[in-house]
C-alpha cells in the first residue's frame, strides 16, 4: 500500500485509546473458572521450522479488518470512533530472551539472574511467516499448503530479526513504577517509550542460536570471563498492523502479540519485570537515521553514525520527508515491514498505561480472535522443548525455568 509521510513524531503524547473488546490480559482462568496451561512433556507437537499449513485462525490473520467497541466507555477518550480500520502487513512468531550478566569463569556453572538488575541484555525476536516485505516471507512449506496463495508472500526469506531492547525490557509504565523508577519517554507516568535496535537479521536460525549461546573470553585485568547463554522468557504469535485512518497524521503502526509460553497463569516475576503481558499492543515508530545523537545520553539515544541503518535518498523522502537537515521528520511510522529488514534500524516502542484493558487492540475483531486462538492452540500442544527446537536451541544446556515464570 502507498507509504505516507509521518506527521506524528515521538515528541507528542500518544493519544488515549478507546476501550477494547480484547480479553483481559491478566486473566488466569477461562469462563468456567478452570486454569489453562500447556503440556510440559516433550510429547508436544513441534517442528524445527514454523509449522506448515494454516489453521482457520491463521488464515484470518491477514488483510483488512475492523476493530469495534462501544463509545463513551473510556473516560480518557469519550469521543473515540466506534470503528477503527486495521491492515495487517506481517504475521509470525515472537520470542523474548534475556542473558544474565558476565561472571568469572569459575562461577559459570552457577551463573543466573534473579532479577532484571542481574540481566545483561534482553532481546525480542521476530520470525515472520507471511509479510508484505519482499525480504521476510512465509516459509516455502507453508506456501505449498496455502491453497488461497497469499500473493503477499515473496520468495526469499529473512528468517529472523533480533531486536535489542533498551532498559532490558518492553515498554511498560507499570513495570517501571513497580521497580521504583519513573516511566521514560513521553506521557509522564501514563505512557512509556523505550529505544530498541535491530541488532541482527538472518536467514538461518542456527546463527541466532549460536549467538545466544555461552561465550568465554579472557581479559588482562579480570582473567577468564563467561557470558552466560540466553534464556527464553516468552514465545507467542505477533502481527504488525497499520491503523488506516484519515488524516494520515492519525495513522499508527502497531506490534500486537499473544503469548503462548508461558500460559497466563504461569506468568511470574520474569515476565512482570520484562514488561510482558499475555497479550498486548505496542506503538512502533522508526527513528530517522540522519538524526544525530544529542544530549548527555547521546549513546543511549542513538547509535553511532556508522552503525545506523542506511536508507536511500528515496526511502528517506518517502518515509521521513527527507533527511533531518532538509527538515525531514525525526520519526516515522514503518508502514513497510521491509524497513525493519536491515541492521541498525532504531525504533521507539511506546506503550500506554492500562493498554491491555483500555487501549486499541491493534487488530480488527476477527484478527484479534485469530491471534488469540493461535496462541491458545500452541499453548496446549507445544512443550518447552518444542519451543527450544523452534529456536534451534534444542540439545543445548538452556535454562527453561523462565518459560514458567521463574528466574534462572
Amino acid at each position: 500500500m502507498p507509504q505516507t509521510r509521518s506527521n506524528g513524531g515521538a515528541g507528542g503524547k500518544e493519544q488515549p485509546k478507546p476501550p477494547s473488546k480484547r480479553k483481559a490480559a491478566d486473566s488466569e482462568t477461562d469462563q468456567n473458572g478452570s486454569s489453562k496451561s500447556r503440556r510440559k512433556s516433550d510429547g508436544g507437537s513441534s517442528s524445527e521450522q514454523p509449522p506448515s499449513g494454516q489453521s482457520g485462525a491463521d488464515k484470518k490473520l491477514k488483510g483488512d479488518d475492523i476493530e469495534t467497541h462501544e463509545t463513551g466507555n473510556n473516560e480518557n477518550d469519550a469521543d473515540a470512533p466506534s470503528e477503527v480500520p486495521w491492515h495487517v502487513t506481517e504475521k509470525g512468531f515472537i520470542y523474548w530472551l534475556y542473558r544474565p550478566k558476565v561472571v568469572a569463569a569459575d562461577k559459570a556453572e552457577t551463573a543466573s539472574a534473579e532479577s532484571l538488575d542481574e540481566v545483561q541484555s534482553t532481546f525480542m525476536v521476530l520470525v515472520p511467516r507471511a509479510s508484505e516485505s519482499d525480504t521476510a516471507p512465509a516459509s516455502s512449506a507453508e506456501k505449498k499448503e496455502n491453497e488461497e496463495g497469499d500473493k503477499r508472500e515473496p520468495p526469499n526469506p529473512t528468517t529472523y530479526r533480533l531486536i535489542s531492547l533498551g532498559k532490558k525490557r518492553m515498554p511498560s509504565p507499570e513495570a517501571a513504577i513497580a521497580s521504583g523508577s519513573e516511566p521514560g519517554g513521553i506521557g509522564g507516568r501514563h505512557s512509556e517509550a523505550i529505544w530498541a535496535t535491530v541488532a541482527d537479521i538472518g536467514a538461518d536460525l542456527n546463527n541466532l542460536a549460536q549467538g545466544m549461546g555461552e561465550e568465554r573470553y579472557t581479559t588482562k585485568t579480570r582473567g577468564d570471563r563467561v557470558k552466560p547463554a540466553a534464556r527464553p522468557a516468552g514465545r507467542g504469535h505477533y502481527a504488525l498492523s497499520i491503523k488506516t485512518t484519515d488524516p494520515a497524521s492519525s495513522r499508527e503502526v502497531r506490534l500486537t502479540y499473544d503469548i503462548s509460553h508461558p500460559s497466563s497463569n504461569e506468568f511470574g516475576a520474569v515476565q512482570k519485570e520484562l514488561g510482558l503481558h499475555p497479550s498486548s499492543s505496542i506503538l512502533v515508530q522508526m527513528r530517522n537515521p540522519t538524526l544525530a545523537p544529542t544530549g548527555p545520553d547521546a549513546l543511549a539515544a542513538g547509535l553511532p553514525e556508522d552503525k545506523r541503518a542506511k536508507l536511500t535518498k528515496g526511502e528517506l523522502e518517502e518515509n521521513f520527508g527527507g533527511d533531518v537537515k532538509s527538515k525531514g521528520n525525526r520519526y516515522a511510522r514503518p508502514e513497510q515491514p521491509s524497513l525493519l529488514d536491515r541492521q541498525g534500524v532504531e525504533l521507539l516502542l511506546i506503550k500506554r498505561e492500562k493498554q491491555e484493558k483500555e487501549g486499541l487492540q491493534g487488530l480488527g475483531d476477527e484478527q484479534n480472535r485469530a491471534l488469540a486462538d493461535l496462541a491458545e492452540r500452541d499453548q496446549e500442544r507445544l512443550s518447552d522443548e518444542a519451543v527450544l527446537k523452534e529456536l534451534k536451541l534444542s540439545g543445548q544446556d538452556v535454562k527453561v525455568e523462565p518459560l514458567s515464570g521463574e528466574w534462572a
